[in-house]
């Protein structure tokens, strides 16, 4: 998972200090493996990020999977497959980075869903159904 360094930002932000980069310009860095960059873009993106995965979630899938574990899930995933991100404008980066979010939850929904339907899981809970059913 990629930590949250708020120290590396705050360093990265001092050494940067006048000059605002850009999202782009910290994705190339990012690309390059500059942890300060990566820092800075996690901060920058995490709490749309957050915001976006407690919004989506509904009562049932929260009561499953926590919205920071789900969060945490898709930004790694998104800097696993940093070099598939092409710039297309402005928020571009949240926008892509919201569809991996979107994909995670999707996926989980289905796992969840699919194990819910699955009829050989079920188990009866009353002792006399058991013995009925084996008769």
């Amino acid at each position: 998972m990629i930590p949250f360094l708020p120290a590396r930002a705050r360093h990265y932000n001092r050494r940067m200090a006048g000059k605002t980069p850009t999202t782009r310009r910290l994705v190339e860095l990012a690309r390059q493996s500059d942890k300060d960059a990566i820092a800075k873009l996690f901060e920058k993106a995490y709490p749309r990020v957050l915001q976006a995965a407690r919004f989506r979630l509904g009562p049932a899938l929260r009561a499953r999977m926590d919205t920071m574990d789900l969060a945490q899930t898709a930004y790694h995933a998104a800097f696993r497959d940093l070099s598939k991100y092409r710039y297309e404008g402005k928020g571009s980066f949240s926008r892509w980075l919201l569809g991996i979010l979107e994909n995670k939850i999707r996926s989980n929904l289905d796992f969840f869903r699919a194990k819910r339907r699955d009829m050989r899981r079920e188990e009866s809970l009353d002792p006399r159904r058991q013995v009925a059913s084996s008769a």
